[in-house]
């Protein structure tokens, strides 16, 4: 909260979103309903920019006082309240083209959207092994309506059917913009063919899309993971168990049902988050961007820029709208801190995931005895 307080309050408008800019926020700001609100306030008090935003898995967690107190017994009424409240603050949570009265307006689109193991990497399975007692929380609070239990297989806590059920809610958007961006003959609007061609499409969903954008994926014009080549930092199992629940295949199936003439002009962006491993990049016409916050302890061993800021990737007023940058596939080894440095990290992240699990289930058993 710092940091964002002490970046929006910067009188720099050429680095700040402004009250003609749009700011898109992929997901995981907290569990915690307050926090949230308080977050997003802080954006839209300080920023005064319109702000769009995605449901991560940190905000589908419940238990502990504050969610058992609202009375949160599975994570889809959990969601629902969030976006109820994006709703009461004016934070857009549905599609929406942005600069329409600009030369290259956009259509913004939420895609919403889980992980289901489908990114499974080539030749690791048996790092794979025990992925059931590994210490990540969503396996502890995040709970699912029965039609989406795990299945019993070793993988058995990754919910199944819950990716078709979050894709299924984009379905409605896609049909009514589809029609618009393919042209005048199926959209009936009186949208001029001018904005249709100069008009971008910015997607943006909390987890992969894809597993190119993975943390570890090295070359893009591979289609098959080099375990022994790529997972060089000698942390393979948590590379492998994390790919698991990063993301879901079927995420870019949906994106690329959208009209293709945005993948012949490069002018179909997708933002995503979770992995807080930062990526752009350029793959069968849709440029992939992971701009992320991280957490200090990233930024100080340089996982993620010790710099990050706001990141302008659309300008309605420049030609293509596009806003061009380098490519960038492994942050870490490219720019930051290299092996030695994700090395220490990941051990270090280790010890503290183990530390907060028994904190997390310490909590939650007190606050479960506790007297009503």
């Amino acid at each position: 909260m710092s940091w964002l307080k002490e970046r929006c309050c910067r009188d720099d408008e050429f680095i700040n979103p402004g009250p003609k800019d749009i700011l898109i926020v992929a997901g995981d700001i907290s569990h915690s309903l307050s926090v949230l609100e308080e977050t997003l306030e802080v954006l839209i008090d300080e920023l005064k920019c319109r702000i769009f935003f995605i449901c991560g898995n940190h905000e589908a967690w419940i238990g502990g006082k504050e969610m058992d107190d609202a009375g949160f017994k599975d994570s889809i009424s959990k969601l629902k309240a969030v976006e109820k409240l994006c709703e009461r603050l004016g934070v857009y949570t549905k599609h929406r083209l942005v600069g329409k009265n600009k030369n290259y307006p956009a259509w913004v689109m939420p895609i919403q959207s889980w992980y289901d193991g489908s990114f499974m990497l080539d030749g690791c399975e048996d790092l794979c092994e025990g992925l059931n007692k590994w210490p990540w929380v969503d396996f502890i609070r995040c709970e699912w309506t029965e039609q989406y239990h795990p299945s019993g297989k070793e993988n058995s806590k990754i919910p199944v059917g819950l990716t078709e059920f979050f894709l299924s809610q984009n379905e409605k958007a896609i049909s009514e913009v589809s029609p618009v961006i393919e042209g005048p003959a199926s959209s009936g609007t009186n949208m001029s063919s001018h904005l249709r061609k100069e008009t971008g499409l910015i997607t943006f969903s909390h987890f992969l899309p894809s597993k190119r954008t993975l943390p570890d994926w090295k070359d893009l014009e591979s289609d098959i993971f080099d375990r022994y080549g790529w997972l060089d930092h000698g942390e393979g199992s948590t590379s492998a168990k994390f790919a698991q629940v990063a993301g879901s295949a079927l995420i870019d199936l949906q994106l690329r049902s959208l009209s293709p003439a945005f993948r012949k002009s490069n002018t179909h962006l997708h933002v995503f988050g979770h992995s807080h491993r930062p990526k752009d990049f350029i793959f069968d016409g849709i440029r992939y961007i992971h701009n992320p916050l991280g957490k200090p302890s990233e930024r100080e061993s340089r996982m993620v820029s010790p710099d990050v800021d706001f990141k302008l990737i659309w300008d309605t007023r420049s030609k293509g709208g596009v806003v061009p940058a380098d490519q960038l596939i492994r942050y870490w080894e490219e720019k930051g801190g290299g092996i030695e440095a994700l090395q220490q990290y990941m051990r270090n992240r280790k010890e503290t995931r183990r530390r907060r699990l028994k904190e997390i289930m310490k909590k939650l058993d007190a606050e479960s005895e506790a007297p009503a």
